[in-house]
């Protein structure tokens, strides 16, 4: 009994799929629809019904099917672009944005090639990712901005930390722990790179480049040395 309804299922998904591609979503969605009351109904056949679903201005439907897609294939990848698109076409960008991010993040973790199609796909919702992002940050140093919370140009050691911490946020920089292979030496600030007014003696050894590179050619030419 098992066997012959996955055969019907599969000949029907078939057919939901030829209908959608003719422009039948009414047909598509009754055809996806015998498969969910078959009870053999897999992510696929829920996300063709949501195709349908949407090209019927059926905005629920298609949600619904979304979500029962992604409840039996979290990683779905066309389902979690597809919902992208949904929720940012009904003006909810933050869980738009939430959905393109995992999709970028699953395709990234994923070891088998993406098709060619999907592939495409992954990039516009990378994209999204990256424009939203642009625009957050915009938005943000703006409002500090018009706060006086941020300048054109810290200043003070305060000012310039929470610059930092801006930057941390939104990517442009990183934090740094410590990581010692052996010995851990407490306390240590966490700082990505140390200004040059720490190292005073870093102007003499600029200075002796041309030595030091003349001095390092002379040790190569003896194989013993390395």
């Amino acid at each position: 009994m098992q066997t012959t309804s996955s055969n019907n299922a599969r000949a029907l998904a078939e057919a939901g799929m030829q209908a959608l591609r003719s422009g039948d979503a009414a047909n598509a969605k009754r055809l996806f629809e015998q498969i969910i009351t078959l009870g053999v109904a897999d992510a696929s056949a829920f996300l063709g019904l949501a195709y349908a679903c949407r090209y019927l201005n059926d905005a629920v439907a298609t949600i619904k099917a979304l979500d029962a897609a992604l409840s039996l294939e979290p990683n779905n990848l066309r389902a979690m672009i597809f919902k992208a698109d949904h929720l940012a076409a009904a003006g909810d960008e933050r869980a738009a944005v939430s959905f393109y991010l995992a999709a970028t993040r699953t395709a990234a973790e994923s070891r088998e090639p993406l098709p060619p199609d999907l592939q495409i796909e992954v990039a516009r919702a990378h994209a999204m990712c990256e424009q939203s992002a642009v625009a957050s940050e915009s938005f943000l140093r703006e409002r500090l901005a018009t706060q006086g919370l941020i300048t054109e140009k810290f200043t003070d050691p305060a000012s310039r930390r929470f610059e930092d911490s801006l930057d941390v946020m939104f990517g442009h920089k990183k934090t740094y722990f410590q990581a010692p292979r052996q010995y851990f030496f407490p306390e240590l600030p966490h700082i990505q790179f140390f200004p040059r007014e720490n190292f005073p003696w870093l102007d003499a050894v600029e200075a002796a480049t041309d030595e030091i590179r003349a001095e390092l050619f002379e040790v190569m030419k003896q194989t013993s040395a390395f």
